[in-house]
């Protein structure tokens, strides 16, 4: 088998490399042995001042010097070389290595930083228990410096002499006392069954007995009517009782529905010049009272102040049952 005799030579475009191209390979895309870059072949001038050499050296140097043959390539990219994809890989991590000088001085190096820093906490609270104490001497050596005397404003209200409140006035039962736009009178005391009235019934008597108190209020004033207040709820009453030895006695109220037969009516007028009976109902004293003491508070006719009213026990009249 006999090898074909090349024809020409071509040279890359890139890197002008020359090599020798077999029969049949002009015009035609090949790839540069050399450089790998694509190309047409296209047939090169021969060189017309060629060195003579002898006729062995000429085919030695012809077998170590000419190229392998270009080969046809597609128009693909060229595939990735090992040189790329070396270098698309990431780097190697370093390696670090501490000497030996580091290990040595960096423990006590350490140690000593921690020591300073909980040192420095420790100063920290020195620091703050020495202001505390400084602030405590200084409260003490302010509290003792003498502070001149504030100069004293004039108070009318305190420098004003103290004028006591008016007795309250006391009657006995059965006395009148006037009030200046009514007078008052407690007539009489019972302890007995009450006469009671509702919507359905006009009258019926109460299952127990309670004491009762009559009292008759006369409008002085000619022409001007008289309201009745009356016990509003949530309010200090205007009638209260106390026995001898302080006890209270305590008010009765029998609901909303249940209406005290003698009782004025809440808002009820006293017209002028005329004279209207009113009962007040309590519990039972206890036993062994000897003394009642009825405040009545004015206001429930529009007066001013308060009146007491001493009712003896043996003046309580009691009704049979």
């Amino acid at each position: 088998m006999t090898e074909s005799t090349p024809k020409g030579r071509a040279a890359c475009p890139s890197c002008q490399s020359r090599f020798v191209i077999p029969d049949g390979m002009i015009g035609k895309k090949a790839k540069c042995p050399k450089c790998g870059q694509p190309f047409i072949i296209a047939e090169d001038q021969p060189d017309k001042s060629p060195t003579p050499t002898k006729p062995q050296e000429t085919m030695a140097f012809q077998q170590k010097n000419t190229p392998a043959p270009p080969q046809a390539v597609d128009s693909s990219p060229p595939p990735a070389t090992a040189k790329a994809v070396k270098n698309a890989m990431p780097p190697p991590s370093k390696k670090i290595e501490v000497p030996a000088w580091a290990l040595t001085f960096g423990v006590p190096l350490v140690s000593l930083a921690l020591g300073y820093f909980i040192g420095r906490e420790h100063l920290k609270y020195q620091m703050l228990s020495a202001f505390k104490e400084v602030g405590k001497e200084m409260s003490k050596g302010l509290n003792n410096i003498p502070m001149p005397p504030f100069p004293s404003l004039p108070n009318p209200v305190a420098d004003a002499p103290l004028v006591p409140d008016p007795p309250t006035p006391k009657i006995s039962i059965g006395k009148t006392y006037d009030a200046g736009k009514f007078t008052v009178e407690v007539t009489e005391a019972r302890v007995g069954s009450v006469r009671l009235r509702d919507f359905q019934n006009p009258s019926f008597e109460s299952a127990s007995p309670f004491l009762k108190v009559t009292l008759l209020f006369q409008n002085k004033d000619d022409r001007k009517s008289l309201r009745f207040r009356g016990n509003q709820p949530f309010s200090t009453p205007y009638f209260r009782i106390r026995d001898d030895v302080d006890n209270i006695v305590q008010p009765v109220n029998f609901g909303m529905m249940i209406k005290v037969v003698g009782a004025i009516e809440n808002a009820g007028n006293l017209k002028p010049e005329e004279s209207l009976q009113h009962l007040e109902v309590f519990e039972v004293p206890l036993p062994k009272t000897q003394k009642l003491t009825l405040t009545i508070d004015l206001a429930c006719f529009d007066g001013e102040g308060e009146l007491q009213v001493d009712i003896p026990y043996e003046n309580v009249q009691e009704e049979n049952p």
